[in-house]
């Protein structure tokens, strides 16, 4: 039980902060390299990273939880991985829920975790919607590993 709950909660930080750290990481060392695809004052300010719905780090998450499934075994191919958008979701939905318009602006919810560049909207985005998308890219990721191993057999 407590092994199964550990992988679980492996699986979340893996999905969440895990995928943040390695998709800034690959972002920075790659930069260089981008800047031959993308205009350099984009990259100056590091817009990739913070793009609305944040389809970088989704896009890693992705890559991560089909790479979990083929290259770390028993580890990767346990239900957790497949199920660890549950709390990062809950979350997600639950501060979603409660929020309140703060702005003088009148800045919807929608508009506060998904598109605002207001930077308190940003934090919020950082904090809840990130680890949101990206948790549950990695379960799909993680699935997708599953059917392709079906696929193969």
């Amino acid at each position: 039980m407590l092994r199964a709950i550990c992988t679980g909660l492996a699986h979340i930080l893996a999905a969440t902060l895990g995928v943040a750290i390695l998709s800034t990481l690959l972002f920075y060392t790659f930069k260089p390299i981008l800047g031959l695809l993308i205009s350099s004052d984009t990259l100056s300010h590091d817009v990739v990273l913070v793009l609305p719905f944040f389809p970088f780090q989704c896009f890693i998450g992705l890559l991560a939880g089909f790479s979990v499934w083929m290259r770390l075994g028993s580890f990767g191919r346990v239900p957790a991985a497949r199920f660890a958008w549950v709390i990062p979701t809950a979350l997600f939905i639950l501060l979603f829920a409660s929020w309140g318009t703060h702005s003088v602006l009148g800045e919807t919810r929608w508009e506060h975790y998904f598109w605002s560049n207001n930077g308190f909207s940003k934090k919020d985005q950082l904090i809840t919607t990130l680890p949101f998308l990206t948790s549950v890219t990695y379960s799909i990721g993680n699935s997708l590993g599953l059917l392709y191993q079906h696929g193969q057999s």
